[in-house]
């Protein structure tokens, strides 16, 4: 279930040609799961979608964020927005 109003801002980001990544402390295995249930809640397009593999299984969940966004903006990207739950999705 999409958190309230955040389908819009997905909507108007899209319309505004804004990209969108998305970070989460999944597994690596469930990416195919998490791509499904994110597109079911009507989030049907992303730019990225990181998920912990090898060595970042072990990582503390604050440290492997933050290192997926500053791969972000190494990639010459700037992050406008950090939006985020400690549920599922």
């Amino acid at each position: 279930m999409a958190l309230p109003g955040t389908r819009r801002l997905f909507s108007r980001a899209q319309v505004a040609g804004v990209e969108v990544f998305y970070i989460t402390g999944r597994p690596e295995d469930q990416t195919a799961a998490t791509a499904k249930s994110l597109e079911a809640a009507g989030y049907r397009w992303w730019k990225g979608l990181s998920l912990r593999e090898g060595p970042q299984k072990n990582m503390a969940t604050v440290e492997f964020k933050s290192e997926q966004r500053k791969k972000i903006v190494d990639a010459a990207h700037r992050i406008v927005m950090s939006v985020g739950t400690s549920g599922a999705i």
